[in-house]
């Protein structure tokens, strides 16, 4: 799981908003968290500040957000729903002692309410409380709706613990009865926790919509040896990346040169476009196929590259180095 804590869309943020504005909120003093009542972020002008808050959070400013957070709270005290999202707001901002009154106040609400325990479960997993996220996805597993979120927080919070073979009884009976690409990723890193790296490479394989992902395949088809799945993967999923995609997150610097002779290629760079990724991909397999002194698939790579992205210096500078060392004799050349 990335990112945020709890995502809201822009949709709901604005229907949010639109309610706020058709009714405001009065003053009142700031209450002690007792037991709330209510499981969302309604009545009256709460709604404004709660959609506020979340903007705020989704952009990083914190403190800004939990200040929104705050007036909706002032709003209405008895929602859990704004209790746990304050709560977890003020605990990123190392709050802790603020936050645990609204997360109290929020735990006393899960048992019947399902959708506050799966807050507190997202929460509690990115805090590293194991006990408490397990706790939450019990109350979530005994819920049709919930069941499956609470197999892949529970999945996670495994291979948080290193524990990869529970994770991956968890995940494979998950990818049976849903296909989202985040349970694949996770089998996928469940498989790695294991060595089992062919099986992981699969995993991530039917995840390769995700550019992360399928990175991840490519590079372990790749150091296997396995060119034909590394490069199929490429073509099939990565030359197809819409161009205005936004993609983030994604480690594209290099390893250490494989071969002594070829000096090390700090290529890291700084825009992660679809073109930055195909690049990657290319080299990586380029990179690996030195690796097994496959001096055709590394050529033939690069060269595919340069076709599909684009002049760029380094993939020559590399190109112009394995040629020199298909021309020595004492370096076999693989077909």
């Amino acid at each position: 799981m990335t990112g945020l804590l709890f995502r809201t869309t822009p949709l709901l943020a604005a229907m949010l908003l639109a309610a706020a504005i058709a009714c405001g909120c009065g003053t009142s003093q700031t209450t002690t968290p007792g037991t709330p009542k209510k499981t969302n972020p309604a009545p009256s002008g709460s709604v404004g500040h709660f959609a506020a808050g979340v903007a705020l959070e989704e952009q990083g400013r914190i403190d800004e957000a939990i200040l929104e957070y705050e007036k909706a709270w002032q709003c209405d005290h008895e929602s859990a729903f704004i209790a746990v999202r304050l709560g977890a707001a003020l605990w990123r901002a190392n709050r802790r002692e603020q936050a645990k009154p609204h997360i109290i106040a929020a735990e006393k609400a899960a048992a019947s309410e399902p959708k506050i325990a799966l807050k507190l479960a997202q929460f509690y997993l990115h805090t590293n409380r194991f006990e408490d996220t397990m706790r939450m996805c019990t109350i979530l597993a005994a819920t049709k709706r919930y069941e499956n979120e609470a197999h892949h927080i529970s999945a996670e919070a495994l291979l948080n613990k290193d524990e990869p073979k529970k994770a991956e009884a968890l995940l494979e009976k998950l990818v049976r009865v849903r296909h989202e690409n985040r349970d694949w990723i996770l089998l996928g890193r469940a498989r790695e926790g294991l060595r089992q790296p062919s099986r992981a490479a699969a995993a991530y394989a039917h995840a390769a919509s995700d550019p992360a992902a399928a990175l991840k395949a490519i590079e372990i088809y790749a150091s296997l040896g396995n060119f034909a799945n590394a490069l199929d993967i490429t073509r099939r999923h990565l030359w197809f990346i819409p161009p205005e995609t936004s993609i983030t997150g994604i480690v594209l610097a290099l390893p250490p040169s494989p071969i002594s002779s070829i000096n090390p290629w700090h290529w890291n760079p700084k825009e992660q476009t679809r073109r930055s990724v195909l690049r990657s991909a290319y080299v990586r397999i380029a990179w690996h196929a030195l690796t097994h002194r496959n001096y055709k698939i590394a050529h033939n790579a690069l060269a595919e590259s340069i076709a599909r992205t684009g002049e760029y210096a380094e993939a020559h500078e590399f190109m112009k180095a394995i040629n020199a060392m298909q021309k020595d004799k004492t370096n076999p050349t693989n077909s």
